[in-house]
């Protein structure tokens, strides 16, 4: 941790994971999605890769901004 901040590293943006990504930002993390360049996902419509792929994504509450290499949560207002 640095300083205060929780920060959680998930490997693969699939439907499950972003599941899993959601409860730990719910809880006060920030969270670093990893996903290889050629993804496998099959349900990118709920997916993070999605957001790593083409350029954001927005499940639930949760706006997921993506890059090449990683997806970061941020909370819509």
């Amino acid at each position: 941790m640095i300083g205060s901040e929780k920060i959680a590293v998930v490997r693969g943006g699939g439907d499950l994971a972003t599941g899993i990504i959601y409860r730990l930002w719910r809880t006060g993390f920030r969270v670093l999605c990893l996903e290889i360049q050629k993804s496998l996902v099959v349900r990118r419509t709920v997916s993070a890769a999605s957001a790593i792929f083409n350029g954001s994504i927005t499940v639930k509450a949760l706006a997921i901004a993506g890059g090449v290499l990683e997806a970061v949560c941020r909370e819509i207002s």
